[in-house]
């Protein structure tokens, strides 16, 4: 809680490394748990200092409410930093998995204009009915040339092996490519488009506890809520072979951690 980063509410960005989540080591004493490291949704209660608590509106459900705190700042935050608050901007939202299913809801309930990027087809269909104005498949030449100069802010939530390099034409002059979903192997991208546009590449991940109560509030204000589905521990072999597959389910899975034995 020292460090300018603290001070400025983005404890995330901590100096002095934050504590995570899950499986995280307790480095500065505001979490307690009696396994001595952090255990995330797997906990059926923890002690942490009162800076890092977030406060649930009555209104909104419980098991929805765990998504919020991950795949909601998680682009809640560059929703929020490069000024998309504020509506009336065209934002793209690459994926259309948990990160790009919730990026929808939020760019558009904020008044944006939003146009949903997928490798699949069959994507749109949803990506259409949880707010998306427009859907291009970044596969098809055609469907990408027509989307050319037309996005003044690309959220991307790939974490597959890919290059971002071709989602640069979609943007405005001055627009903003983010990189959300974590990708280990190195980007080639030509400087040419950034030169002639005057584009940004940047980066985001997570948010800090003051903008993630922020976007809770939202949720609860335009009823923003993934589709859920609980589970117990009984299953989570069974879901973790599904996400393993291919993480692009339109269901977030919540385990109820009241039923496990």
């Amino acid at each position: 809680m020292e460090c300018q980063n603290c001070q400025d509410r983005e404890e995330h960005t901590c100096d002095n490394q934050m504590t995570g989540t899950y499986n995280g080591v307790i480095r500065h004493g505001h979490i307690q748990t009696n396994l001595g490291h952090t255990c995330g949704g797997y906990s059926r209660s923890q002690t942490v200092n009162e800076r890092y608590c977030i406060s649930i509106p009555d209104s909104y459900p419980l098991e929805a409410a765990g998504p919020v705190f991950c795949a909601g700042i998680t682009m809640y935050s560059p929703l929020s930093h490069w000024g998309a608050v504020k509506g009336g901007m065209n934002v793209g939202i690459i994926g259309i998995g948990g990160l790009g299913q919730m990026g929808i809801k939020l760019a558009k309930a904020m008044g944006n204009n939003v146009t949903a990027i997928s490798t699949s087809l069959n994507k749109k269909e949803h990506a259409l009915k949880i707010g998306a104005d427009r859907f291009v498949l970044s596969t098809d030449k055609e469907s990408m040339d027509g989307a050319a100069n037309s996005l003044d802010l690309v959220l991307n939530t790939i974490s597959a092996e890919h290059q971002l390099g071709p989602y640069l034409s979609l943007l405005k002059r001055d627009g903003k490519l983010v990189q959300l979903g974590f990708v280990l192997g190195n980007h080639q991208v030509s400087q040419f488009p950034l030169m002639m546009k005057r584009l940004t590449i940047a980066g985001s991940l997570i948010g800090g506890m003051l903008k993630t109560q922020e976007c809770m509030d939202f949720c609860a204000k335009h009823n923003i809520i993934l589709d859920t589905k609980m589970i117990t521990n009984k299953d989570l072999d069974q879901v973790y072979k599904i996400l393993d597959a291919k993480n692009d389910q339109a269901v977030r899975y919540v385990l109820d951690i009241e039923k496990c034995n």
